[in-house]
């Protein structure tokens, strides 16, 4: 748990426990952990699993340790601040919202996980968020992407790798494999950012270097 050690307060415990203390300035370890300091992490338990349970677990057995490896255990000391830090915001994080940023990190996963299906869509990603679709627009608000604007992007930078390292495969075979509905959708989309036909591009790379033989393939 967590508690304000200027503050008075009662622990009870049913059985028999063992106790480790971590003492923190309290304004420095809010601050360095991102998330105001307010009275909703106090004085309230929490489940030892997870990425929480791997913090407790440090601290656990960096008490253990100053018996019998004091000076080990000196060593490991400078990273207790941090990591009380990086427990209060594991433990905010589960209580309040997920900063934009990381929602926007989230979507963008969420993107290159399932951009090869051709039906991905704004509603489609919304949903696999659990999100509404005017929060998902909101995530990409002044970004200078729309949301289906990025997903095109990252649909062409994954066929820009793949033409670039897997000169053996059909374009056609490209198209279909990051998503684009038709050959006629992708060669569009693809000239309209690159200002070449995908097959240009790749000859482009085969002229700069790459000694991989080219299948050829019809251009529309």
């Amino acid at each position: 748990m967590i508690y304000d050690s200027a503050e008075p307060f009662h622990l009870i415990a049913r059985d028999y426990y063992e106790q480790v203390v971590l003492e923190l300035p309290a304004d420095d370890a809010f601050s360095l952990a991102g998330v105001n300091r307010s009275d909703d992490l106090l004085a309230r338990t929490f489940d030892c699993g997870g990425a929480s349970g791997a913090v407790a677990a440090f601290f656990v057995h960096l008490a253990q340790r100053q018996d019998g490896d004091r000076l080990g255990a000196h060593h490991l000391e400078s990273q207790a601040t941090a990591l009380g830090a990086s427990l209060i915001g594991l433990l905010a994080s589960g209580r309040c919202a997920l900063p934009e940023s990381l929602r926007r990190t989230e979507a963008l996963a969420y993107m290159r996980k399932h951009l090869a299906d051709p039906d991905l869509d704004a509603e489609a990603i919304a949903g696999g968020l659990h999100l509404s679709r005017r929060t998902l627009f909101r995530l990409f608000e002044g970004t200078g992407e729309s949301v289906m604007a990025r997903l095109r992007s990252l649909r062409l930078e994954r066929a820009r790798l793949m033409l670039r390292t897997q000169p053996g495969k059909r374009v056609s075979t490209i198209a279909l494999e990051t998503g684009f509905s038709s050959s006629v959708h992708f060669y569009r989309a693809f000239r309209t950012v690159t200002g070449m036909t995908p097959s240009e591009y790749r000859q482009a790379g085969v002229a700069g270097g790459a000694a991989s033989p080219v299948v050829p393939d019809l251009e529309t």
